[in-house]
């Protein structure tokens, strides 16, 4: 009998001490990663690729470099293509490994945890020796500190599931409205013409709207109408508004939904969920424009959106779904964001996508197209293939050289189209890779911003006669990343994504100014109130600022901060060099921003990172006529 209980003591000790030893070990594990976890980002291991000591070397390099000089202008541009592309991909890669950390770390926690209560488990209850009295006090040491490793390792768990509960979005139980939605009415007056589409009428970014507030400040409550926090899931897209109604999207890999609020209180009339129709796209969402980055469009009688998933969808204005389809997963690397156009009875899709075995000379590896469907019923009108991979441009269509036409970005071509059947009219070599801000069009001028590279005057007849060359002048002061230009019709104005504003001359593209924002960054396009414009950052920063024209006199030159640059308040003339302070208005919102903002008559519509606000000075505080 004692030598049997003695084989279990030994055994149980054994056993004890294998569990206790993993536990410490997968405890060790899990701190250590977790440090160098740390060290990494503290070290800049996730920085943005833009942010490289090497890329704003080289876009100095770029800036000193004479424009009369097209061929050192153009390997500069080479070398920076290429370095994107090893940032980028430098950069995801050491993304991927912080992941792979992240669970290493859960897992470690998770085997320290188990371990350490398989060890309290076998010291709380020792095999007792005939003959023996026990070590109680022993026990109880060994108990207690048992208990305190497997807290410890239950309170590190704790935290993990904490922040990965906390990331999971609010259930989407929705209440029914308290009101029935109203029925869309007619436009007559410019005062209450729509903001139907992505930058307003004609997607060009100017509004025709009289009274839009200039001052606001949303954490004081400063001429905020209403502020909503009816949209449950995130997105990246603007708002539409048409009469009483403001119409967005949002979604996360699982699903996907299109709103509706009440234009006066900004009360959600209705919600609608995206069937699922294609397979999930495979993106980086820390770099990717996500799940919901394509603003909607309407005519007034429906409202069609599209999500990266390829599922196109539409609804009337009282929420019902007239259709949907799937038109395949777009391989796009940082997610579908082309926003949808109509025109003339068509629903107008840019389905722009990338192919390993693209070849611009061989029609058959073309995947990308123009489509042209009937709002009505989602049938296809045109199916038009398109000599270009991804893009991230929304198209936009105008009358040039006495024609309609629909202007599209792509790489590397700028591709004109007839709207009516979706057939090219004429191609330019101004596209470029990674292209995202949109085309404007002044007169029979096509404006094209290329990332990285140049901004492009081009003709916009169908047959150019006498010799003459599409690109009519091109100019990189300021090359915009994501930002789509401005015009009034004189000038261009082009706003980087690192926060810099210029100023190009329509007819010449002479840079006649320039001004920096202190390095903010910015996602949402500029937008011409009048004289001024409407610039809003990632931090939900708003700077109203005149156009100009300024006046460079030597005696005006301010340097009001010591030498420090003036956010947004010094404009710099890029050839003699002199500086003189300049007005601007901030209005914060209060969070983050990444959706352009969308103009009615007395009144502004931002959609914030988790609330969409209606801005309105004390005098348009009534509803909207």
């Amino acid at each position: 009998m004692t030598e049997t209980s003695d084989n279990t003591t030994n055994r149980r000790e054994r056993w004890y001490r294998a569990v206790a030893a993993t536990a410490g070990v997968a405890g060790a594990v899990a701190l250590a990663v977790s440090a160098l976890l740390v060290l990494f980002v503290l070290r800049g291991y996730g920085d943005h690729p833009l942010d490289s000591p090497r890329w704003a070397a080289l876009k100095a390099e770029l800036a000193r470099t004479p424009r009369d000089d097209p061929a050192a202008r153009a390997a500069l541009v080479k070398r920076l293509r290429t370095l994107d592309a090893e940032l980028r991909t430098a950069y995801f890669a050491r993304r991927r490994r912080l992941a792979i950390g992240a669970y290493v770390v859960c897992a470690a926690a998770g085997a320290a945890l188990a371990a350490g209560a398989i060890a309290l488990r076998l010291r709380r209850r020792p095999a007792r020796v005939a003959g023996a009295a026990p070590n109680r006090e022993r026990a109880e040491r060994a108990a207690r500190r048992g208990r305190l490793a497997v807290a410890a390792c239950g309170v590190g768990l704790a935290a993990v599931g904490v922040a990965g509960v906390a990331a999971i979005p609010a259930p989407r139980t929705l209440s029914p409205p308290s009101r029935p939605p109203v029925r869309p009415v007619e436009v007559a007056t410019v005062e209450q013409t729509p903001w139907a589409r992505f930058r307003g009428p004609g997607g060009r970014g100017v509004v025709v709207h009289r009274n839009v507030p200039t001052d606001w400040n949303a954490p004081a409550g400063e001429n905020i109408l209403w502020r909503s926090d009816a949209i449950p899931l995130p997105g990246k897209s603007s708002p539409i508004v048409w009469a009483k109604r403001v119409f967005l999207t949002g979604g996360t890999s699982e699903q996907r939904e299109v709103y509706c609020l009440d234009a006066d209180t900004g009360q959600r009339l209705w919600t609608r969920t995206v069937p699922a129709g294609g397979r999930s796209p495979e993106f980086d969402e820390s770099m990717g424009t996500g799940w919901a980055a394509s603003t909607p469009v309407t005519d007034g009688r429906y409202v069609c959106a599209i999500f990266p998933t390829g599922d196109l969808v539409c609804f009337d204005f009282d929420g019902q779904r007239r259709w949907h389809r799937n038109l395949g997963t777009p391989d796009s690397a940082y997610g579908f964001a082309t926003s949808l156009v109509m025109h003339d009875g068509r629903l107008i899709v840019q389905y722009d996508q990338y192919d390993d075995a693209f070849d611009a000379d061989k029609p058959g590896t073309w995947r990308s197209r123009l489509l042209l469907l009937d709002p009505a019923s989602g049938e296809t009108l045109a199916s038009v293939p398109r000599p270009v991979t991804d893009s991230w441009t929304t198209p936009v269509v105008a009358e040039l050289a006495g024609r309609e036409q629909l202007i599209t970005v792509g790489n590397p071509l700028v591709i004109a189209h007839d709207p009516a059947d979706g057939r090219i009219l004429w191609q330019a070599d101004a596209g470029g890779p990674d292209v995202a801000p949109s085309p404007v069009v002044l007169g029979d001028r096509v404006i094209v911003a290329v990332p990285n590279a140049y901004v492009f005057a081009l003709r916009g007849a169908v047959e150019l006669s006498d010799g003459r060359q599409r690109v009519i002048w091109q100019a990189n002061e300021v090359t915009p990343t994501i930002c789509s230009p401005v015009s009034d019709g004189r000038r261009v104005f082009a706003l980087s994504s690192w926060g810099t504003l210029a100023c190009y001359d329509a007819a010449t593209g002479e840079a006649q100014w320039l001004r920096d924002f202190g390095g903010q960054q910015f996602n949402a396009s500029p937008s011409l109130v009048g004289e001024t414009l409407h610039l809003t950052d990632t931090q939900g920063v708003t700077y109203v600022v005149s156009t100009g024209p300024f006046d460079f006199d030597d005696t005006a030159a301010v340097d009001a901060n010591d030498g420090e640059p003036v956010v947004g308040g010094i404009v710099q003339d890029p050839t003699t060099g002199k500086r003189i302070a300049a007005p601007v208005r901030t209005c914060p919102l209060g969070e983050a921003v990444y959706g352009s903002p969308a103009f009615q008559d007395g009144r502004i519509y931002i959609r914030g990172r988790t609330h969409v606000y209606c801005i309105a000075d004390a005098e348009h505080t009534q509803e909207t006529p």
